[in-house]
């Protein structure tokens, strides 16, 4: 899959982390309760720790597949060649988000790090030629149909 910059990749965060923030101070601030600038600055270390956990385990290192198989090095572990024949079900979250579980293995991936036509190319895939697998409800890494 063709990624994207790491900064377009954040900026689905980052936005998400801005409107949480900014509801709570809004929120804060109509009960006449202020944040300290000592607040306002230790909300750094969550931004901080947000993203790079979703580099650390969203975005791996490869993930590339070809008709046979998919190749899946984590950020944080070793290359696994894993054969689609063994995909036991897979779902995608709304775009952002895709799982794949494996006989041996599940797998993820942020989807807003790669490129439109990256995602729609592994969906299109996905829907035609394992329609029959996809699943809706996940309870951790498991899917149920």
């Amino acid at each position: 899959m063709t990624p994207r910059s790491m900064a377009t990749g954040f900026s689905h965060l980052v936005l998400g982390f801005l409107l949480v923030t900014a509801i709570g101070y809004f929120e804060n601030k109509a009960n006449h309760r202020l944040w300290s600038a000592s607040y306002d600055v230790s909300l750094i270390i969550p931004f901080v720790a947000v993203l790079g956990m979703a580099w650390c385990f969203g975005v791996p290192k490869h993930f590339l597949y070809d008709e046979q198989t998919l190749l899946f090095t984590g950020r944080l572990g070793s290359p696994r060649e894993l054969p689609w024949a063994d995909l036991l079900h897979w779902g995608n979250f709304g775009g952002t988000g895709i799982l794949l579980q494996f006989r041996e293995k599940t797998v993820g991936t942020s989807l807003s790090f790669y490129t439109q036509e990256s995602k729609d190319e592994l969906l299109r895939l996905l829907r035609t030629k394992f329609p029959e697998k996809r699943a809706t409800i996940w309870f951790a890494d498991r899917a149920i149909r």
